[in-house]
Parts: structure tokens; sequence; C-alpha cells
């Protein structure tokens, strides 16, 4: 069985290019509740800074913005996957966890 270890910031810098979190939003609906909803977001990992991707068309044509960088440290939490350059699965948070997959770039980290 092969060694998968637990993702620090300086390896997620290092070996990573994009990044998915989840977020929890609150909706109010026409009825008056409020229902809470989990979003899945898009990050490109620039340094120790990510950006969140938004993407639109614009007739058949793909357009991306990128929104304003914030602190990796303050996205960790969140972090669900992270992909090498590649776009290879390299981390994934299991049980509360951040674990390497031991695939792509993620078998140099240990």
């Amino acid at each position: 069985m092969s060694y998968t270890g637990i993702l620090s910031l300086e390896d997620i810098c290092h070996y990573g290019k994009r990044c998915t979190a989840t977020e929890k939003i609150t909706k109010k609906l026409s009825t008056g509740q409020s229902k809470t909803v989990v979003q899945c977001k898009k990050y490109i990992i620039q340094k120790d800074k990510v950006s969140e991707e938004m993407i639109y068309y614009v007739g058949k044509q793909k357009q991306i913005i990128l929104k304003d960088p914030i602190p990796l440290k303050e996205l960790y939490p969140t972090i669900k996957h992270i992909y090498d350059q590649n776009g290879v699965l390299i981390g994934r948070r299991k049980n509360g966890v951040l674990r390497c997959t031991a695939k792509g770039m993620g078998r140099l980290i240990s």
C-alpha cells in the first residue's frame, strides 16, 4: 500500500494549478423561507493566492473572467479537489483531511 500524505499549503502552491472549493449560500425563496445550498466554485492557483474563475458565453465564444485574488490560506479549509498543470487530480478532501492521491505531480509529494 502506498503512502498518501496530507497536502500542505506549500505543496499546493508548488504542484497545484487549479482547485475547487465548496461554499454554503443561504437563498431566500419566494415563499419567505430560506434554503442553504452548497455550491462548488473553481479557482486558479497563482503562487500563494487564488482567483475565482467565472465562465460565461457571448454567442458561441467562451469568455473567462478571474476575480480578485485572495490568500490560499483563507480558502484552504474549504478546498475539495486540487489539480496539477496537466489536469490530473493530485489531492482530495476526505473526512476533513486534504490528502494526496499519489497521481500526476502528486507522486512527488512525500
